[in-house]
């Protein structure tokens, strides 16, 4: 009879996973016509795709092919991300497909951030029924329709596959029932490889501690041994990490590394170029909009704290616990927040309401009823908060469905080409904000930068068109906007003023509307244009 309900369970659960798969499809192929599309609507997509292409652009000898495989020269993110979608570029180009810019993007979102998201899904369902009962669909789809889990689906990013090797350490470590085992070892190489691809799998030190002293107080072995299978996990994890990321036998790599990492500290903690906000203040309209609200996340909390009082579910609690502190801590005091940080320690957190639902109805029968009320005061919190996730879910997928129509990035982009009809197959250089749509374009050299802007950037690279993002002008000028670095973040707000008033020294206003202002250098307006056109 139990096999026959996992059974069930297992079919239900597969037909899950295979809507969601199918579901994402059709949102995931739009906009994606070219890169630039691409970047428009989500800059670090137009990152990655031009590395994954260095990556398998070959070379004259294998050495030199593996070269530009090995040393990416990305280095924000790790190997098992890119040289993943490296390799499925290349099964593409095998199969004559590399040329369709779209279906490229939808296998690499749907292989990259869908299929592992599905299956840490499973995972963590998994460790909290084993597949037992209704309760594993009940929390994979409340997982699954968190708007968070739905963001991280349309976009090619690491933390798909962060998300599975999250839940992986944790399914291994819970696995391992404090035993100090080969689960415990493989978690240590699972943690290595999650290292590897987003430096996440740091903060699973308290959960490895939690084991460790569990271990020693529950008397399965001594605290030597204990210790060397500490420093066994820490040995395991760095030799999977190095072997991981292969760039860093290289001395160039490791230099490489190095900077990346303290630019991205230093990014995390302040902010690119200005600082950014952070703090649980800051960060909790982003925290209702994608996760529910605060009393919905504290309710799982207390709900967690109660599965520390049940000696059936006091490890997973802890494991859990001890999982989502340290990185809740950082993401939400000492970095600038973004939905996807807090999203791998919010699934496990979420799934831990199986605490209280009932394997059965039969189990909610008791002398006094207040388990059953509390049971099913539950089940209506989860099925209102279900109705308003999958209302956001809706209107996450419809504006995906929708961001090509009547887009007033592409709208901008061909009045501005309008205006610029007799350049196009004229060698210029173009600067363009990474938020506005420029494809290739005839003879046309274009930049952007992720950097702000001042004067000195502009001559050094001898730009002669300049399109500039209305939002990003405004945002730099903002009263409230403090720099990082205050001498340089007058001389960025000096440009910026002088693009908002349209007086950019030695450019002219050619074209402006609520998203951007077209810019031409003198001399080309001069040597192209009426002069009547071309003057102040």
């Amino acid at each position: 009879m139990m096999h026959e309900k996992k059974t069930t369970v297992l079919f239900i659960l597969f037909l899950l996973c295979l809507h969601f798969f199918c579901l994402l499809i059709i949102p995931n192929q739009q906009a994606s016509e070219n890169l630039a599309m691409v970047s428009m609507l989500e800059p670090d997509e137009g990152v990655v795709i031009p590395v994954m292409q260095r990556m398998i652009s070959g070379g004259a000898t294998l050495k030199e092919a593996l070269g530009h495989f090995i040393v990416y020269e990305y280095y924000y993110y790790g190997m098992p991300f890119f040289g993943l979608g490296a390799l499925i570029m290349l099964v593409l180009r095998g199969l004559g497909l590399e040329g369709n810019f779209p279906l490229m993007m939808t296998v690499l979102r749907q292989l990259l951030s869908v299929l592992p998201t599905l299956a840490a899904l499973l995972l963590i369902t998994y460790i909290q029924d084993q597949f037992k009962s209704w309760r594993s669909a009940a929390i994979f789809l409340l997982l699954a329709i968190l708007p968070a889990t739905m963001r991280n689906a349309f976009w090619l990013h690491p933390d798909g596959l962060v998300l599975f090797f999250c839940a992986l350490v944790l399914y291994l470590l819970w696995k391992d029932e404090h035993r100090l085992g080969k689960e415990f070892r493989w978690a240590a190489v699972v943690c290595g490889l999650l290292t590897a691809t987003k430096l996440v799998g740091f903060y699973f030190f308290l959960a490895v501690l939690l084991c460790l002293i569990w271990y020693v107080v529950k008397k399965q072995g001594t605290s030597r041994h204990a210790l060397a299978s500490g420093l066994c996990f820490m040995g395991l994890m760095t030799l999977t990490f190095v072997l991981s990321n292969a760039f860093l036998f290289s001395s160039y790599g490791r230099e490489q590394y190095y900077y990346t990492l303290r630019g991205q500290a230093e990014w995390l903690n302040k902010g690119y170029g200005i600082i950014y906000p952070k703090g649980l203040a800051a960060s909790l309209p982003i925290i209702k909009d994608n996760y529910g609200s605060f009393a919905f996340i504290l309710l799982a909390l207390v709900i967690s704290l109660y599965g520390l009082s049940q000696k059936t579910s006091r490890f997973l609690a802890a494991l859990v616990l001890a999982w989502v502190l340290p990185l809740s801590i950082s993401v939400f005091f000492f970095t600038h927040f973004k939905y996807q940080y807090w999203l791998p320690v919010a699934l496990p957190l979420f799934s831990n309401f199986a605490f209280m639902l009932p394997v059965s109805w039969r189990e909610t029968k008791t002398k006094w009823g207040i388990p059953w009320v509390v049971q099913l005061g539950l089940i209506i919190i989860l099925l209102f908060q279900a109705f308003i996730f999958i209302e956001k879910d809706i209107a996450i997928i419809r504006n995906r469905l929708q961001a090509m129509d009547n887009n007033p990035k592409i709208r901008f982009y061909h009045e501005s080409i309008a205006q610029l009809q007799g350049l196009k197959n004229q060698p210029q250089k173009v600067y363009y904000d990474y938020r506005l749509y420029l494809p290739p374009t005839g003879q046309w050299q274009s930049a952007t930068s992720y950097d702000l802007l001042n004067y000195p950037f502009i001559q050094e690279n001898q730009f002669t068109i300049l399109m500039l993002s209305a939002q990003r002008i405004a945002d730099y000028l903002n009263p409230n906007a403090v720099g990082i670095d205050p001498a340089q973040f007058a001389e960025s707000q000096r440009f910026y003023r002088d693009a908002q008033q349209t007086q950019i020294e030695g450019f002219h206003l050619l074209y402006q509307d609520s998203t951007g202002l077209l810019f031409i250098r003198n001399d080309v307006c001069k040597a192209y244009f009426p002069q009547e056109n071309c003057l102040p």
